[in-house]
């Protein structure tokens, strides 16, 4: 979810989960009625996953290992299924721009949907539009659904850009609910369950996906890697034209770096906001929103939402100090 959006029907890198439960069993009204029923319950390719395995006899020389498959987990829609799991989405954006420095790369969120994927616990892409944006992930009925609104076949290069950097924020909310660390999903392990807890704990979770947001944001600006002729990276991120970065995500890779740097040197990560000026941040500015929105501080600015994570440092350890790896690692690398 992104911060200027609203909660999305919400109570909202560690442990897999338990599978998902077992099929009720369908009473025995013929098989035809039978099979309708299972379908119902966990879709066609599920379905018929399970009759080619009771059709299957075990044996010597039969091929299968005793462990048993990594089980598929994400279900895709029309769309999804050609752009995300048969990777489509770059051809299309490479085709609407190219000229990019970030040609040939592999999508931001590929890593993430292989993360969902081999989970333990069903996440289904919706396509439709959800309440704001472009994407949205949350939990209905103890499993995830990530809503997209696809972006059209004839959609501009700044268009699929900004689709890709939203997509990869909720994914993360996704790795988040797979790990049972989404706190609207009442699996989630927290210390304590109080609905500030929760709310303290959606905080993290949104500051986590800030960073892998921003990462991917910097790899379609530039790709995989820069030059050492570009050093330092802030600068290089400065200096990114407008039509291959919009100015808030700019401004989240820039502070990210800032806060990435600040973490690796074991230095007061708060003091990173000084960099860039407490009240240019649009790592607080989204905070704030979120502070006002979770009915935790009337109507914050910039300096109380700095406040406010000083208060917390669950939230800042958890949160910003997550983030701030997860962009550290996802983000484009020296090239050597």
């Amino acid at each position: 979810m992104r911060a200027q959006e609203p909660v999305k029907n919400r109570d909202q890198d560690a442990t897999r989960d338990r599978p998902r439960a077992a099929v009720p069993r369908t009473p025995a009204v013929g098989p035809a009625a039978a099979m309708h029923a299972l379908q119902r319950s966990i879709g066609n390719a599920a379905a018929s996953r399970l009759v080619d395995a009771a059709r299957h006899t075990r044996g010597p020389g039969c091929g299968h290992q005793d462990a048993a498959p990594v089980q598929r987990t994400l279900s895709y829609g029309p769309w999804s299924r050609k752009y995300l799991q048969e990777k489509e989405f770059m051809p299309l954006l490479n085709a609407a721009d190219p000229g990019s420095r970030a040609q040939g790369i592999e999508a931001p969120f590929d890593s993430l949907i292989a993360k969902v994927e081999q989970a333990g616990r069903h996440v289904t892409f919706r396509e439709a539009k959800p309440p704001r944006g472009r994407a949205a992930f949350s939990v209905e009925e103890g499993e995830g659904v990530l809503t997209i609104d696809p972006p059209s076949a004839t959609a501009s290069a700044r268009e699929l850009r900004d689709f890709a950097t939203t997509l990869t924020h909720e994914l993360q909310h996704a790795v988040d609910f797979v790990e049972k660390r989404f706190p609207t999903d009442k699996e989630a392990k927290y210390d304590g369950d109080s609905a500030t807890q929760r709310k303290t704990g959606q905080i993290a979770a949104e500051l986590r996906a800030f960073g892998v947001e921003a990462a991917a944001a910097a790899k379609l600006a530039i790709g995989d890697t820069y030059e050492a002729s570009e050093k330092p990276f802030s600068k290089l991120a400065k200096g990114l034209p407008s039509s291959s970065i919009s100015p808030e995500q700019q401004s989240l890779v820039v502070e990210f770096q800032h806060l990435a740097s600040y973490d690796a040197a074991g230095g007061d990560l708060l003091a990173a906001f000084r960099r860039e000026g407490v009240e240019n941040s649009r790592i607080l500015d989204r905070l704030a929103a979120y502070l006002l929105q979770y009915g935790l501080m009337p109507e914050p600015g910039h300096a109380q939402a700095l406040a406010w994570l000083r208060q917390n440092p669950k939230v800042v350890e958890r949160g910003l100090a997550e983030g701030a790896r997860l962009f550290h690692r996802r983000r484009p690398e020296l090239k050597k």
